[in-house]
């Protein structure tokens, strides 16, 4: 999953940012594709739910790169460089963002 901020839910900065980097994931990794998606207060629908998307004027995304109750999603982040290539694609979703 990717997170981006609820003011792009229409298209902006951060819902390209988010949607990039999951496409670089994905093509790297074999994970369920749970999509890019916000996610607002209960008592605020209009502000982000998450604390680090909703603090900063700055464009943002959260990447969740695996599940810890999910033994398949661990299995392909249990080395160093089965991170380090979860980081690298991660960059590379950005760099897309940039061009």
């Amino acid at each position: 999953e990717v997170f981006y901020k609820l003011k792009d839910k229409n298209g902006g900065t951060t819902k390209t940012l988010a949607t990039n980097i999951l496409n670089r994931i994905l093509e790297k990794f074999n994970l369920k594709n749970r999509g890019t998606k916000i996610r607002t207060l209960s008592t605020d629908p209009t502000k982000d739910y998450l604390y680090v998307l909703r603090t900063n004027d700055m464009p943002a995304v959260l990447v969740e790169c695996a599940f810890l109750d999910n033994e398949k999603d661990m299995s392909l982040l249990n080395t160093s460089s089965k991170v380090k290539e979860m980081g690298t694609q991660i960059g590379k979703g950005i760099e897309d963002s940039l061009k």
